[in-house]
């Protein structure tokens, strides 16, 4: 099955003072669906950090993250939300593989007494940013250093100003 799926924006809509709503909208075989997730960790200044990096898709589910990354090279990679642990974020990666046989890895990062760190690990970093950093110089646990892939950059910025969508709405905050 052929299942075509892309970003189509990201809304950001404001709601009290310090706080917002993040509304992001994919495109799935021709239907829209919006989601918005409950980011109450981060505070202020982590989101400010966040927002504008490409490869910061907090609400984006693990299925269109999967389909991205399969069309990306090797080291490319996606922060979302877990959606499991929803007090942890999901570091997915294409991981070094056979043409043939690609392969996607998935590490939990979650907030220590210090920062951030990746589940079952001990280093900490004192921020998201700090952390994605270090391991595109160092490969650390991960199966390659990160790699912003310059088609990640293209591929969301010509989903985001696509087209106008319509959807209903449910709110979540963001809290400092």
């Amino acid at each position: 099955e052929n299942k075509s799926k892309k970003l189509v924006n990201i809304v950001q809509i404001p709601s009290a003072p310090g706080e917002y709503t993040l509304q992001k909208n994919v495109e799935l075989n021709g239907k829209i669906y919006s989601y918005i997730q409950n980011f109450t960790f981060l505070t202020q200044s982590e989101q400010e950090e966040l927002k504008e990096e490409p490869w910061f898709q907090v609400g984006l589910p693990r299925e269109i993250s999967l389909q991205i990354l399969l069309q990306l090279p090797a080291g490319s990679f996606l922060v979302r939300q877990s959606e499991t642990y929803p007090d942890c974020f999901a570091l997915s990666m294409k991981a070094p593989s056979r043409k043939d046989d690609p392969k996607l890895s998935h590490f939990l990062i979650e907030k220590s007494s210090n920062g951030y760190r990746f589940r079952g690990f001990t280093r900490e970093f004192p921020s998201i940013k700090s952390l994605i950093t270090h391991h595109s110089i160092l490969q650390g646990p991960l199966p390659a250093p990160l790699m912003l892939s310059k088609s990640l950059n293209r591929l969301l910025k010509e989903a985001e100003n696509e087209r106008d969508v319509k959807s209903s709405t449910t709110s979540c905050f963001c809290k400092n």
